[in-house]
């Protein structure tokens, strides 16, 4: 009887174990920041090849370790945005689901943390990523007496819409912090504009008019 007692511990124990590691093999850790951890769900991940977007689940956890929101969200690789389905917040472990009519859609930026699960997404599918990235990605263009100015190349984008492209751009400051934008350019035109603002031309020696020149110094519609 004892011996039968200890092998149904000895196979409740290993059980235990391993619903544990399956567990720990699910959820895979993609960014931190001073307050939270942010993982995705490789056992989620679904993957539209004729429209070229994936869906998939992420959960953030406190300090703690408890459990503070899951995201169900898209990850557009054509046209480099995400957005979001659903989500699911919790207070004190109960559950509170909140679904959207329309995914709310952004860009996804260079360097950003939803790039770096876009990044680990593709190679699980097997796919392109958005950006090729590399080292070489920031291309300064323009500088004042605050900020300098670069252009990521691997972002540049072509719309499909006549000769309208985008690409991310940042400020490095004096010291040390960056802000990202992400501009529209219109080469033929001259013309630019980013997310929130109007269509309008460059002024001499500015920021938009670098950014303006290094997109055509890639040869786009070439």
């Amino acid at each position: 009887m004892l011996k039968r007692i200890v092998i149904f511990c000895l196979v409740v124990i290993m059980g235990c174990f391993g619903m544990n590691a399956q567990a720990a093999d699910r959820w895979k850790w993609y960014y931190s920041s001073d307050y939270y951890g942010h993982y995705y769900d490789t056992q989620t991940v679904k993957y539209n090849g004729a429209r070229q977007y994936a869906t998939i689940w992420t959960k953030t956890l406190k300090q703690d370790g408890s459990l503070l929101e899951e995201d169900h969200i898209i990850l557009d690789y054509q046209y480099k945005a995400t957005g979001m389905v659903e989500y699911v917040t919790y207070h004190n472990g109960y559950p509170r689901r909140h679904s959207f009519s329309k995914p709310v859609i952004s860009f996804v930026a260079p360097d950003s943390a939803r790039e770096t699960l876009s990044r680990l997404v593709a190679e699980q599918l097997g796919i392109r990523p958005m950006y090729p990235g590399g080292a070489d990605r920031w291309k300064w263009v323009h500088a004042t007496d605050r900020w300098s100015v670069y252009v990521a190349k691997d972002t540049l984008i072509d719309l499909g819409k006549g000769n309208l492209y985008s690409i991310w751009a940042k400020r490095v400051y004096l010291n040390g912090g960056e802000s990202k934008i992400q501009y529209f350019c219109d080469p033929t035109r001259d013309i630019i504009r980013t997310r929130y603002s109007k269509w309008r031309s460059t002024v001499p020696d500015s920021d938009e008019e670098a950014v303006l020149n290094a997109v055509k110094a890639l040869n786009v519609g070439a």
